[in-house]
């Protein structure tokens, strides 16, 4: 049941940032404060390619949408500095299901949100 929840949170996710489940994650802004796509985020090591990162529908996002996606980048930053003894968080691949369940964890309890933390 739980796997279940949490496919229908992801494909819910994924309509709004086609990135997640891509095994890549953000770590550059996706949006500005005030909702404004940025064309180009960049990443640090990176190619550059956050192909999906945004939707094709981004016009008009209401409040809550804005401030899940300017979380998203922060994540990303956060996952990458997780606790690096650990072989697990070695792998790029899964950095990327760490920087998922945790976009995923911010859409579902928007009260809570990301905080910094998390992982």
């Amino acid at each position: 049941m739980l796997r279940e929840q949490y496919e229908a949170w992801k494909v819910e996710c994924q309509k709004m940032v086609p990135l997640i489940g891509s095994g890549r994650f953000v770590k550059a802004p996706i949006v500005s404060d005030d909702g404004q796509l940025i064309k180009d985020p960049s990443t640090d090591g990176d190619s550059g390619d956050y192909t999906g990162a945004v939707s094709s529908n981004d016009a008009g996002l209401d409040k809550k949408v804005i401030q899940w996606k300017l979380s998203l980048h922060q994540i990303g930053l956060d996952v990458i500095r997780t606790d690096r003894a650990l072989a697990f968080y070695e792998s790029k691949a899964n950095q990327a299901k760490l920087w998922n369940v945790l976009a995923i964890y911010a859409w579902v309890d928007n009260n809570i949100g990301y905080v910094q933390g998390d992982s």
